[in-house]
């Protein structure tokens, strides 16, 4: 038990941030990506301790999976309403997240543009976007999350970044 204590905690080191950033991109809510994120660990380790999970090759896929998991769930129990509440406080937490991506994120375009161009796109081409270039996933990892092929993966990236550049020309 302890050798799975130790692994879980490396992964969730290494990982904890990006699981963070994408669920967020999927989200677009600071709060609820953070519980997600929070669930989603929780989840891979009860699976892990109670060995439900055969011996883990790739704990990045593992973790992104367990994620889209959660952010589907999360889409199927989305409520329609919003309190004003909750909207400026997700306004505060959106300026804070865009502050410190500003720092981090130097793509050549306005990162106004590449969000809303991001936002414009299929969940699909979105998912698979943010899961390459901002998580800096594998086309292996991606294609074992997305449970696609990798030929499809990699389709699927080539279309969202002609779409994009098409955008962008605009």
């Amino acid at each position: 038990m302890e050798m799975v204590h130790q692994k879980f905690e490396e992964a969730y080191q290494e990982y904890a941030e990006g699981i963070l950033r994408h669920i967020y991109f999927r989200i677009s809510n600071w709060p609820i990506a953070e519980d997600l994120t929070q669930e989603t660990f929780f989840k891979a380790w009860r699976s892990m301790a109670e060995g439900k999970v055969a011996e883990i090759s790739n704990f990045k896929a593992f973790f992104y999976k367990i994620a889209n998991n959660l952010i589907i769930d999360y889409y199927r129990g989305k409520k329609k309403e919003v309190s004003l509440e909750e909207m400026e406080e997700e306004a505060e937490n959106i300026a804070v997240v865009k502050a410190e991506q500003e720092h981090e994120v130097d793509l050549g375009i306005e990162k106004k543009k590449l969000e809303q161009y991001l936002s414009e796109l299929k969940d699909e081409y979105k998912q698979v976007l943010v899961m390459r270039f901002i998580n800096d996933m594998s086309i292996k990892e991606i294609s074992q999350v997305t449970n696609k092929t990798r030929g499809n993966v990699r389709i699927l990236i080539h279309r969202a970044l002609q779409v994009l550049k098409k955008k962008y020309e605009r």
